[in-house]
């Protein structure tokens, strides 16, 4: 297969690179950053319509994964810097998969789309987004999911996907920054939940996703664990796993303003549609991260 995969340069779209070289096919990226992972490079930015077009008629993939997303939830104050990437990128990946007549169109979708709405999150259920970005990801969502009910194309809901490579920003990955520069860090008191998925089993689902379009089409499936976590275990299972203790400092700051308190998802359509329950449950996730050079 020729696969096409905007944000390919990024935490989750290098991985599904890698994935798929290995799966022997031929894969595209297409960022507005070099990466350091398999696959031909494009340079390019999902708001410039006329560039995405030119490298989709050039490439002519047959998958399309749109992974390309503005990931900054501080920004509310500046409108179109996320409104951009998440609404008018889709919008724009929409009309590449139409004009080469793709035969899959697999989009990343985030529980911030959910926000404050009922937990489990349920794909069905009436959402509440609390943030820009939430807010912005439900409408690229809505997008994309009103084309799929023309063409093959489906969202997948991640909840929070951790590994090796992940942002510094994000929970796991200040805690081993902190654990590798020897700086305490300051979190909130840690009653907010989460529900972890492993980055090699957030990428089995895209590809299951692919493989499964004529199942999957108009379609919006949460991919999550399941298992909900406050986040002060999890920083116990880190200094468990790690050896070291104290290094986090928790109810040294507030929670966010726009802070999801509860943060789990429903497994039930993931089961059904996509055949699959991840494999690497929360603490063997993060013994490898701590074990990964």
């Amino acid at each position: 297969m020729r696969v096409f995969i905007t944000g390919g340069t990024g935490f989750l779209g290098t991985y599904l690179a890698r994935r798929l070289c290995v799966d022997g096919h031929e894969v595209h990226l297409f960022s507005r950053h070099p990466g350091h992972g398999p696959g031909n490079f494009h340079k390019g930015d999902v708001t410039d319509r006329k560039r995405l077009l030119q490298v989709v008629n050039e490439v002519r993939p047959e998958w399309i994964f749109h992974l390309a997303a503005d990931l900054e939830r501080e920004k509310s104050q500046v409108r179109r810097e996320t409104e951009d990437p998440n609404l008018f990128g889709a919008m724009n990946i929409i009309s590449a998969a139409l004009e080469v007549r793709a035969q899959a169109l697999v989009a990343a979708g985030s529980f911030s789309e959910y926000g404050r709405a009922r937990v489990p999150y349920e794909e069905a259920r009436p959402i509440d987004p609390v943030s820009l970005y939430g807010l912005t990801k439900s409408w690229a969502t809505s997008h994309i999911i009103d084309f799929g009910s023309m063409w093959p194309a489906t969202v997948l809901r991640f909840s929070v996907v951790y590994g090796k490579g992940q942002r510094k920003d994000t929970l796991l990955g200040a805690l081993f920054s902190a654990l590798k520069t020897n700086m305490p860090i300051s979190l909130p008191p840690g009653e907010q939940t989460r529900d972890f998925i492993y980055i090699d089993d957030a990428v089995e689902a895209l590809v299951l996703a692919a493989k499964k379009i004529a199942t999957c089409r108009g379609q919006i499936i949460n991919v999550c664990s399941g298992q909900e976590v406050k986040v002060k275990e999890v920083v116990r299972l880190v200094e468990d796993v790690s050896g070291r203790k104290g290094f986090a400092e928790l109810g040294r700051v507030a929670y966010r303003k726009d802070e999801q308190m509860r943060y789990v998802g429903s497994t039930e359509k993931m089961k059904k549609l996509l055949q699959f329950e991840p494999k690497v449950d929360l603490e063997e996730g993060i013994r490898r991260l701590f074990q990964s050079p």
